[in-house]
């Protein structure tokens, strides 16, 4: 996906910071939050908060990608050389400008709607610095890297919509079930990313899952990741949220979608199959909380 934008989009100073933040895996990270707010609302809906809770889920996303990048560019130099910091569009000082402008803009309009909501999205902004930034560089620990990557991704997300509409830091036990089991999937679906990206890892010494025990192996585990906490999570939102056999019927399809595009992977386990499982694994995801919405 990431090759795709960066060929359809002009090359200028302005789409190169625009291609930095990676706007469009946004669209998941937002949906979840606001997933996270609308379980908390018993009745009316409040749009006007909505909107900026996804202004500053954005912001804090697209804040993490370019942090991301900073401290992978030797690794994506290899995987993705398109990207405007190792194609050289914008220099390190750039990338650190664009990451503070986005955590501090994100972070003072949060503390502007109330100090619980702030905490919430400091959580989100500490935990994805957490997962980047060296010594810790969670993203370098093996599956603790996909798990601190599940956790920024899926469950910071909810709670900072949950806290939004509620104005309550203690999230409640059925939500707390469908977060962690998001963030579990999210943790082992993940690992179609890290098959991409195992042939700059493996020649800088990154410790993941695929460079420590080999392709077919975590291949294996994200395959069984999934086959466990889909359907986990499906059951989750199910039982405790919407009792809808459609919403069964959906998710079902979109699961075994992705199961072919992870065994596609463990068929043929190049470069290029998992850069395309990637992109259409995070579609597939995607239309999973759309139907989330939906049903």
């Amino acid at each position: 996906m990431e090759r795709f934008f960066s060929s359809i989009m002009k090359r200028n100073r302005l789409t190169s910071f625009i291609e930095l933040g990676r706007p469009w895996n946004s669209l998941s990270v937002i949906l979840l939050s606001i997933l996270g707010f609308i379980l908390s609302v018993p009745a009316t809906i409040n749009f006007s908060l909505i909107l900026l809770l996804a202004v500053i889920v954005f912001l804090i996303y697209n804040g993490s990608s370019a942090l991301n990048d900073l401290f992978d560019i030797k690794v994506d130099s290899v995987n993705m050389p398109f990207r405007p910091l190792e194609r050289g569009s914008i220099r390190e000082r750039g990338v650190i400008t664009f990451c503070l402008v986005c955590y501090l803009l994100g972070n003072i309009i949060a503390l502007s709607i109330s100090l619980n909501f702030f905490l919430s999205i400091l959580l989100m902004s500490l935990s994805s610095i957490i997962y980047s930034t060296p010594p810790i560089s969670l993203k370098d620990r093996l599956f603790l890297g996909n798990l601190g990557l599940g956790f920024v991704s899926a469950f910071t997300t909810i709670y900072a919509g949950f806290v939004l509409s509620t104005n309550n830091l203690i999230i409640p036990y059925e939500l707390l079930i469908q977060s962690i089991s998001l963030m579990l999937l999210f943790s082992f679906f993940s690992l179609l990313k890290d098959f991409k990206d195992r042939s700059g890892d493996g020649l800088h010494n990154k410790k993941t899952i695929t460079t420590k025990y080999g392709i077919k192996n975590a291949s294996k585990i994200n395959i069984v990741g999934t086959v466990i906490f889909f359907p986990i999570t499906m059951l989750a939102f199910y039982l405790l949220s919407f009792q809808n056999m459609i919403f069964i019927l959906v998710s079902s399809i979109i699961f075994i979608s992705l199961l072919i595009l992870e065994l596609k992977v463990y068929r043929d386990p190049t470069q290029k199959t998992g850069e395309m499982s990637w992109s259409f694994g995070r579609l597939a995801f995607l239309f999973f909380l759309l139907s989330l919405f939906l049903f």
